[in-house]
């Protein structure tokens, strides 16, 4: 279902994409031939820059969030260890209380 998908955009950044991209080129005045090539070349520029963008942010996610598990990983590893822990040798003073 996604190669179906994936054709149907394909063929709507194409006929309509590049037709729309080359009115809008003229109406403005920035270029007035833009041929068909150039046109899918604006097209496939734009597309590999919103795929960089957004492999980016999630990489920056997965960093952000690999970070927070470490660090959850690490409290949770100290707690364990109870009073064993602490580097000064001082004794949990909950512990004290119940024995």
């Amino acid at each position: 279902m996604r190669t179906f998908w994936g054709l149907v955009l394909g063929v709507l950044l194409f006929f309509p994409g590049t037709v729309l991209l080359q009115w809008i080129t003229r109406s403005l005045g920035l270029y007035q031939n833009l041929t068909l090539t150039e046109a899918c070349l604006v097209i496939i520029m734009v597309l590999a820059t919103v795929f960089v963008v957004q492999h980016r942010s999630l990489r920056a996610a997965g960093a952000e969030d690999q970070e927070r598990r470490g660090r959850q990983a690490a409290g949770s590893r100290s707690r364990s260890y109870g009073a064993d822990a602490r580097p000064s040798g001082r004794q949990d003073s909950r512990r004290d209380r119940h024995q």
